[in-house]
């Protein structure tokens, strides 16, 4: 928590970048409690689709 924390405070302070987004795995709920409390939300969910060619 702390290095993300510290990673957006660096892109606000010395970048001046005022919006940071990502894309985080749907089912990867750690990293989703994680940025939560750095502050995130959840504007967006996508679909993933996959098809296997043979």
């Amino acid at each position: 928590m702390a290095l993300t924390k510290a990673a957006l405070a660096f892109l606000q302070d010395e970048l001046g970048i005022q919006t940071v987004s990502m894309t985080v795995d749907a089912g990867h709920e750690q990293a989703i409690r994680l940025y939560g409390r750095a502050g995130f939300e959840v504007v967006h969910r996508m679909e993933h689709y996959v098809v296997r060619v043979t």
